[in-house]
């Protein structure tokens, strides 16, 4: 059972960023698909300094917001991450990041997917694309690292409990401009994962048992970057 503190924190931020989504409809200007109920981490704490904790966006004001590390290019949005910055509570490393707030719980079947274009990434530079994450756990991460060959992308998977971790990788490297598609699929009734890269999966129905049933959980998409500068793009 969903611990409701919880639940009535999530039912109530989905409220009033759907009420914000209403409002700029009801203004006549249409929200991107990749706003609707999201929020922005920024690798910046609000006074705009790589430093401290990191600041967030929300709607409305995230409907018209752009700075250097957020903005759009055409169909696209930009996620400009640096080497180091601001972070959020109890992570390593800082980020530019849209957090879906339409949450999920283990029960439930969701997909999602991104198309994404990594424009700058060093070498030996890693960065989190894609990822499943619950208030505590990350329950699978995309990642892009570069080698001297191009980029490797791999899925490492938490499969919590006594269970080992897994690590999953995509059998073609992606070059610097090369577009490709990240899906995640959960089906929460088998409790099963499954992830694609241009529609070639790399992670098959991996059990994913979960002992923490009050786990509400949201995909993530963006640049949150380990310690490693990179730009990208995600289209849509």
């Amino acid at each position: 059972m969903t611990d409701p503190r919880i639940q009535a924190a999530t039912e109530a931020e989905l409220a009033r960023h759907t009420q914000a989504i209403l409002n700029i409809q009801k203004a006549g200007n249409p929200l991107p698909y990749l706003l609707e109920n999201i929020k922005l981490t920024l690798p910046v704490n609000d006074n705009k300094q790589l430093s401290g904790l990191a600041s967030e966006i929300y709607l409305p004001e995230l409907f018209y917001y752009q700075d250097e590390w957020f903005y759009r290019d055409g169909d696209a949005f930009v996620f400009v991450c640096p080497a180091s910055g601001a972070k959020t509570d109890n992570t390593d490393y800082c980020r530019t990041e849209l957090y879906s707030l339409d949450k999920f719980s283990c029960n439930d079947v969701r997909s999602n997917s991104r198309t994404i274009i990594i424009d700058e990434l060093a070498v030996k530079g890693k960065t989190v694309v894609h990822q499943i994450h619950d208030q505590s756990n990350p329950w699978v991460k995309i990642t892009t690292d570069m080698g001297t060959d191009g980029i490797r992308i791999r899925a490492l998977v938490n499969a919590f409990g006594s269970s080992p971790k897994y690590e999953l990788t995509y059998p073609k490297r992606i070059a610097l401009g090369e577009a490709f598609k990240s899906t995640i699929e959960w089906d929460g009734k088998n409790k099963k994962l499954a992830c694609f890269v241009n529609d070639d999966i790399i992670v098959d129905a991996v059990p994913l048992p979960r002992d923490d049933l009050k786990a509400i959980a949201g995909f993530k998409f963006g640049n949150y970057g380990q310690a490693s500068a990179c730009k990208l793009r995600h289209i849509g």
